[in-house]
């Protein structure tokens, strides 16, 4: 059998992936990360292809194949025909956790003709509340209304997040209220992002160092990092321009499109200490990094995004 999983809810992804190697138990389990310099469809094609008289089965997990995102390979029509007519014996996994797969690709749609295509979407609202529920009845929690409202609202229709939030609760001793509850919780990135903004330009490495850290801890992808700390600095940036302007904050509310007076008022927090023609340095920084990772697949992307940090040590003298 030979899957293909990606979409935007992670959870739901590692979820499958634990119920196929659960199917598998008795299956010889080999584990690739695609990306890896050392990887090579060669190799992979070896594997498949080396099923002798009394082999074993084998279950193949590769994560975020390159040749499913850019990247050409000499091998591929090789690796064609095999996902044409694979080995019973076999159970080949491509994956990723991060949606990026190119279904345009051409090689995609040749293998995904013989293969089971997953796409793991965000749930709907009430869907999302049943999958919350299911999460909290296997780990035997029960929560009162109020609490479980508030579990359920921090989490930005993240099952991930949820289900981080879930084990933290797991872990608390006493008896949980709003307010205790309110500070274990794991919210949504993006507060976070603010701080390593403020982080960033105020020249503390080391925080920025700690809020790195404990983003990936939550959302291990460095792609998402990069997209979200580029979002909130082109939010940043044209905030600021209205307020250059003496908007008031219900018109630059409306002028950004956005219902959130609190994310305004985050913006203005920052903006005490950030110039706009340092939120273009850092864009522009964060730009050339972002093209340098997306075209080099064999470099270590949070070393180079640690580098980066480290580089911006100058940014306010550029």
């Amino acid at each position: 059998m030979i899957y293909i999983l990606n979409g935007d809810e992670e959870y739901l992804i590692e979820k499958k992936i634990n119920d196929i190697l659960n199917e598998n138990k008795d299956s010889e389990i080999l584990r690739f990360n695609g990306l890896d310099k050392t990887f090579e469809v060669k190799t992979l094609l070896e594997i498949l292809n080396n099923v002798g008289l009394f082999a074993n089965r084998k279950l193949i997990l590769i994560k975020d194949p390159y040749f499913f995102i850019k990247k050409s390979d000499d091998n591929f029509d090789e690796l064609i025909k095999y996902c044409t007519n694979p080995f019973f014996e076999n159970d080949l996994v491509f994956y990723t956790l991060e949606n990026t797969f190119n279904e345009k690709l051409k090689l995609f749609k040749d293998i995904v003709k013989n293969a089971q295509h997953i796409k793991y979407s965000k749930l709907k609202k009430s869907n999302f509340y049943n999958e919350c529920c299911s999460i909290l009845n296997k780990k035997n929690i029960k929560l009162k209304r109020e609490l479980l409202n508030m579990l359920i609202d921090s989490c930005n229709s993240s099952l991930k997040i949820f289900s981080l939030n879930v084990d933290l609760i797991e872990l608390y001793p006493d008896e949980l209220t709003l307010e205790v509850l309110e500070n274990l919780l794991i919210s949504d990135n993006n507060d976070n992002v603010y701080l390593l903004i403020n982080a960033l330009t105020g020249k503390n490495i080391s925080l920025s160092f700690r809020l790195i850290k404990k983003y990936l801890a939550y959302d291990n992808n460095i792609n998402g990092l990069i997209s979200l700390l580029g979002s909130q600095l082109r939010f940043l940036y044209e905030v600021s321009y209205y307020l250059s302007n003496s908007l008031s904050i219900n018109e630059i509310m409306d002028k950004v499109n956005t219902s959130s007076r609190y994310r305004i008022e985050k913006a203005f927090e920052t903006l005490r200490f950030l110039k706009s023609k340092e939120i273009l340095i850092l864009l522009n920084k964060l730009s050339d990094l972002d093209y340098t990772l997306k075209n080099n697949y064999d470099l270590d992307s949070e070393l180079q995004f640690e580098l980066f940090v480290v580089g911006l040590l100058g940014v306010k003298n550029a």
